[in-house]
């Protein structure tokens, strides 16, 4: 919800990983977030589209997680779950991000020699 704190189980599977989220805030993503943004990463397909509708130009700069790595799966929300189901959708997004890193990079062009 919007303004509020990430859940316990999302907090304490960041620590866990030597992240503090404790002050993270949930926002509503608005035309200036939309605007000011190089890639938008979303979770699952139904937030992309969501997307998509409102903002048809953020279309290109708009992927699933997974797609870093050459996937095409969505990540669901623990939120409301047992810890471990928290835990082990950390240990999917960190996965989906380490393998994807060069593929994001490449996309924002950092590190690339022009």
């Amino acid at each position: 919800m919007i303004g509020h704190p990430a859940s316990s189980g999302s907090v304490n599977a960041m620590a866990q990983r030597g992240l503090d989220i404790s002050e993270h805030r949930a926002k509503q993503i608005t035309t200036q977030l939309v605007n000011d943004a190089d890639l938008i990463i979303v979770m699952e397909e139904r937030h992309r589209r969501s997307i998509f509708v409102t903002w048809q130009r953020a279309m290109l700069k708009t992927l699933l997680l997974s797609e870093l790595s050459g996937g095409h799966e969505g990540v669901d929300d623990p939120y409301g779950g047992e810890q471990w189901e928290y835990d082990e959708t950390a240990a999917l997004i960190e996965d989906y991000v380490k393998r994807g890193m060069p593929r994001l990079l490449r996309r924002l062009k950092i590190g690339i020699d022009s």
